[in-house]
């Protein structure tokens, strides 16, 4: 039908991060068996003489799950050392601060893809968020890049973020959105973000930008409401489905 198609931005960072997350698979995977072996009977009374956390496996399917099994296993690792049952699982010095390092990186990406959850994220938000994630992770640029393969409708959606940021659109651009154009006006100033997370910390960034674009196009106020995620239709399939 030659219709725009908006994917869901969530999506893309799943799988950006599961890409990022399978390059240390073979020392996941350790750190899986080991939390296997600490939740037998045995280990698991040796490992509740030195600390009161318990194990916490993956399920491979949800990077989340990763998330929180490497970060059991940097707050328990001192522990664990005590069991000498699961000593041959036990990482080494260079790998539990590889370990440490995956931790620090998944906890940044964590707060983007809570950012994303907000239902007042909007397509510039997105486009500013990945930006600054693959100037820090660029292997991510192949789901998360502004031209990526998985991107349906690139030059709709690299329009509708420049229209927020009244920048000059390109032909294709411009072609891209040209139904959605209503008139003339000037720029105006958008409100700026409080940094407290590597989310907001790209957010506040990337809204630091010249906005002065007299007498361009005005474009139909439906653009600036595009939904990036599709959260919200899952979160109601959810509820709808559980009744």
């Amino acid at each position: 039908m030659g219709l725009p198609l908006v994917g869901c931005a969530s999506h893309r960072l799943n799988l950006a991060i599961q890409q990022y997350i399978s390059e240390h698979e073979a020392l996941l995977c350790q750190v899986n068996e080991l939390m296997t072996q600490l939740r037998t009977k045995k280990n698991s009374a040796s490992l509740g003489e030195y600390t009161d956390l318990r194990p916490v496996k993956r399920n491979v399917t949800r990077w989340s799950s990763t998330f929180k099994m490497v970060k059991r296993f940097v707050e328990f690792k001192d522990a664990v050392k005590h069991v000498e049952a699961v000593d041959e699982l036990m990482p080494r010095a260079p790998d539990c601060r590889k370990l440490e390092k995956l931790l620090e990186d998944l906890k940044a990406l964590d707060s983007v893809c809570l950012a994303l959850q907000s239902n007042k994220t909007t397509l510039s938000d997105v486009r500013i968020m990945f930006d600054g994630v693959i100037k820090r992770y660029p292997n991510m640029a192949k789901y998360l890049s502004q031209d990526a393969n998985i991107v349906h409708s690139p030059a709709f959606e690299s329009a509708v973020v420049k229209i927020m940021h009244q920048e000059r659109l390109s032909r294709l651009e411009t072609a891209a959105i040209a139904s959605f154009q209503v008139g003339e006006s000037s720029a105006s100033e958008p409100e700026e973000a409080n940094a407290s997370s590597f989310a907001a910390t790209l957010l506040h960034a990337g809204n630091k930008r010249n906005y002065a674009t007299a007498n361009a196009p005005q474009y139909d106020s439906l653009l600036f409401h595009v939904p990036p995620t599709n959260n919200a239709w899952e979160r109601l399939f959810s509820k709808a489905t559980s009744k």
